[in-house]
């Protein structure tokens, strides 16, 4: 015989029923709590909850756009970033020499 034979044979056997005395008393211990449905549950299983959320996202989504239409990924440096830039460097080096000055590697000890 096969498993697969096996297998049938055992779901064709009739399944015995539990006794009275088995019945009553699993039934006496049973406490029947009543259902509670948190906030959490009320919103993940509202269809309304849901549609607010993606129709809010979309909304937020839908001002961001309207809200820089001109708004393009990349900038082209315009002549007066470009000297900001240069004097930022500029003034960093400068700071970077002074540090130096003031307060020397302590290789030489």
């Amino acid at each position: 015989m096969t498993r697969r034979e096996i297998e049938d044979l055992v779901a064709q056997l009739p399944q015995p029923d539990p006794s009275s005395q088995l019945r009553s008393r699993v039934l006496a211990t049973v406490v029947v709590m009543p259902v509670r449905l948190t906030w959490s549950d009320r919103v993940w299983f509202s269809r309304g909850w849901r549609m607010a959320g993606v129709i809010a996202a979309l909304a937020i989504v839908a001002a961001e756009f309207a809200s820089a239409p001109d708004r393009r990924g990349v900038s082209e440096p315009t002549p007066a970033r470009f000297a900001e830039a240069s004097a930022i460097e500029q003034g960093a080096l400068s700071v970077e020499v002074l540090l130096d000055e003031l307060m020397p590697k302590g290789g030489d000890e």
